[in-house]
């Protein structure tokens, strides 16, 4: 799922706080580590602006694509079993 839908189905819910994971490891093993880490931090804050401005029709839009994704993956994983 991508973060970015995650964070919009919080925002949309309402959710104060947040546990995000995510693997900074490529990001360390760079020349600019830290340079790197403080540009995804700042793409992260840029993102929960937007959402913060986002209508309700956008974060509907995003709901809707979120039951998408997990359905076609329960639906992948039902084949497997």
């Amino acid at each position: 799922m991508p973060a970015e839908k995650v964070l919009s189905e919080h925002h949309r819910l309402g959710s104060r706080q947040v546990i995000l994971s995510r693997d900074f490891s490529k990001l360390l093993e760079t020349d600019a580590p830290e340079e790197n880490f403080r540009a995804a931090v700042t793409a992260l804050r840029a993102h929960l602006e937007d959402l913060a401005r986002s209508t309700p029709d956008t974060l509907e839009h995003t709901r809707r694509d979120v039951q998408r994704i997990v359905r076609e993956f329960v639906a992948k994983r039902m084949q497997v079993l």
